[in-house]
C-alpha cells in the first residue's frame, strides 16, 4: 500500500513546473533518502563493481582506461559514475533528461567515498581526491566526466564508434518498452556491450 501512495506522490510531483526540484526537497527534508544512507551508497558502489566485473566477463581484455562510458541516468550524486573513476574508467559521458546532479550530493559522495571503498575487498585503481567541487563543470578536468542536462539519450549527438560502453544504473526501469525496441532495432551495434 506504501508504493501506491509513493507512486501517487511521484505522478503528483511530475506535474508540477520544473518536478526535480521538488523531488529533490521531498528526498532531502520528507523521506531524508538524500544524501544516501550508508547501506544505499554501498549498494551504489557494489553496482559500479558489479557492472565492471560483469563486462570484464563479456571481454578479459577490458581496458578501463581507454574505455569511453556512457551512463545515461546519471543520478543525483554520481556514485556510480565517480565509483568507475575509482577503478581506473578515465573517460564518461554522463546524460539525464532532466538535471538531477546535485552539486553538494556529489562533494557528498567525494567525502564518503574512500570509506566506503576501503569496505570492499578491492584494490581501487585510484585515489579519488575527496575535496569538494566548486561547480559541476570541475568534473570533466578533474574525473573526466562530461555531464549532460536536459540531454535525450537517444540523441547523443556523439560520433559513431565514439563510445565502448554504455551503462543505465537507475534508469532502465523507467524506459518504456516500446522506446527501448526502438532504441535498440535503430542502433544494434551501439548497444553491444551493456551491463544494466
Amino acid at each position: 500500500m506504501r508504493w501506491l501512495l509513493k507512486a501517487g506522490l511521484q505522478k503528483a510531483v511530475g506535474l508540477l513546473p520544473e518536478p526535480q526540484r521538488w523531488n529533490f526537497a521531498l528526498q532531502r527534508r520528507v523521506s531524508k533518502s538524500l544524501p544516501r544512507p550508508d547501506g544505499e551508497f554501498q549498494w551504489g558502489l557494489q553496482q559500479a563493481i558489479d557492472h565492471v566485473d560483469n563486462l570484464r566477463l563479456i571481454d578479459t581484455s577490458l581496458d578501463l582506461a581507454s574505455s569511453h562510458f556512457y551512463e545515461f541516468g546519471a543520478g543525483s550524486d554520481l556514485v556510480v559514475p565517480l565509483g568507475y573513476y575509482a577503478f581506473g574508467v578515465e573517460r564518461q559521458t554522463l546524460v539525464d533528461i532532466r538535471p538531477n546532479v546535485r552539486l553538494e550530493l556529489v562533494n557528498d559522495t567525494l567525502a564518503r567515498l574512500g570509506a566506503h571503498l576501503d569496505r570492499f575487498d578491492r584494490l581501487v585503481e585510484r585515489i579519488v581526491d575527496p575535496r569538494p567541487l566548486l561547480d559541476l563543470t570541475k568534473l570533466e578536468p578533474r574525473f573526466g566526466i562530461r555531464y549532460f542536462a536536459p540531454h535525450d539519450a537517444r540523441a547523443t549527438s556523439l560520433h559513431e564508434g565514439s563510445v565502448d560502453i554504455v551503462t543505465s544504473t537507475f534508469t532502465l526501469e523507467h524506459i518504456p518498452p516500446a522506446d527501448m525496441r526502438r532504441s535498440c532495432m535503430s542502433a544494434p551495434a551501439f548497444f553491444v556491450k551493456v551491463a544494466s
